[in-house]
């Protein structure tokens, strides 16, 4: 027996035997009482609806931006599905609108760009990066290529699965097929957005139509050399995607930010070492104001006062290719950034 001693023991044993009775019959009842609650709707019924009536009312499904169901950013549909299969498809062009859009951790519809002023936004990209008609061309015969490629694999791929299935020819397009059916599988199980990285375990597959329909013609003479120049078409058009591409991932460079920051500090410090209130507008996106407040902080140890309504205002705007170079003392001109100071009426 412990300390507590026998009276004691004696006294909370029966105590206990006589809750555990009074729990016996609140399992059955709490049966009976969740039977009387209405039954919940089902996800696919839901689905289904089409908001024509009582009863009948749509089920929205947005994303949130860093969780935060207060705020609730593009809805999302069955087109992310179909936008995800798209982006696959792609990944064996040399189309990264996803990468200079919105990054490559970010939700993109590549349908709803192409089909909502892409051909615009995407000849300003190409004339940023040089070469526009090379690299318009390089994206549209890829496109068609790749299309061309997966029809000539449907075709060989279903005679393959049917006649040689464990022939070890068969097991390019057998990984293909599973990876292609995945996507929607997996999609229909997480119900989330299409953000690119969800199928990027399987993007290396994109390539196999392509290189089963340009394989056989290398051993013909004159298509080889069709093969041989669409490659180097595809080389090409690549180069060019990622310089423009990095031009714009460059804006959030190390370099690039901290002489940004270095100038928001430099104009805003006052006489006691303190620093005024200021805002900071980016005219770009994604933007990350934080990122700027950490450097401060942790590179040049002095606080970054962003406050919204402030006299002086922070504009940083991505420097267009071949624009002219603003010669105010109140901007500073960075590779692909234009950091512009204003000071409204009643700034000191």
């Amino acid at each position: 027996m412990d300390s507590r001693g026998k009276a004691r023991v004696a006294g909370v044993q029966p105590q206990g035997r006589s809750r555990r009775a009074e729990r016996r019959g609140a399992i059955p009842r709490r049966g009976r009482r969740s039977r009387s609650w209405p039954e919940g709707t089902p996800t696919l019924t839901l689905i289904a609806r089409q908001g024509r009536g009582p009863g009948d009312s749509l089920r929205a499904t947005h994303l949130l931006k860093r969780g935060d169901w207060l705020k609730p950013a593009n809805e999302v549909g069955f087109g992310v599905l179909r936008d995800l299969i798209a982006y696959f498809l792609g990944f064996a062009t040399t189309d990264i609108t996803y990468l200079w859009n919105q990054g490559f951790w970010y939700p993109f519809e590549p349908i709803r760009f192409w089909s909502h002023g892409g051909v615009r936004r995407t000849s300003s990209f190409f004339a940023s990066a040089g070469a526009a008609p090379l690299a318009w061309t390089s994206l549209v015969v890829s496109w068609g290529i790749t299309l061309l490629s997966w029809l000539a694999f449907v075709r060989l791929a279903w005679r393959r699965l049917r006649t040689a299935l464990r022939a070890p020819t068969s097991f390019l397009p057998l990984a293909c097929v599973t990876g292609v059916l995945g996507i929607p599988l997996f999609y229909l199980l997480s119900g989330k957005g299409g953000y690119p990285h969800y199928v990027s375990t399987i993007l290396p597959l994109a390539f196999v139509p392509t290189a089963l329909l340009l394989g056989p013609l290398l051993r013909h003479r004159v298509a080889r050399w069709a093969v041989v120049a669409y490659l180097a078409l595809f080389a090409t058009g690549s180069v060019l995607g990622l310089r423009g591409y990095y031009a714009v991932d460059s804006r959030w460079s190390v370099p690039q930010s901290q002489a940004a920051v270095a100038f928001i500090l430099q104009r805003t410090r006052l006489p006691d070492g303190g620093h005024r209130p200021f805002q900071l507008l980016f005219t770009f996106g994604p933007s990350w104001p934080q990122a700027y407040a950490a450097l401060a902080t942790r590179v040049f140890h002095e606080p970054f006062p962003i406050v919204s309504g402030a006299a002086d205002v922070f504009r940083v705007d991505a420097r267009v290719a071949g624009a002219p170079l603003s010669t105010s003392p109140d901007a500073l001109v960075l590779p692909t950034l234009v950091v512009t100071h204003e000071r409204r009426a009643g700034a000191p």
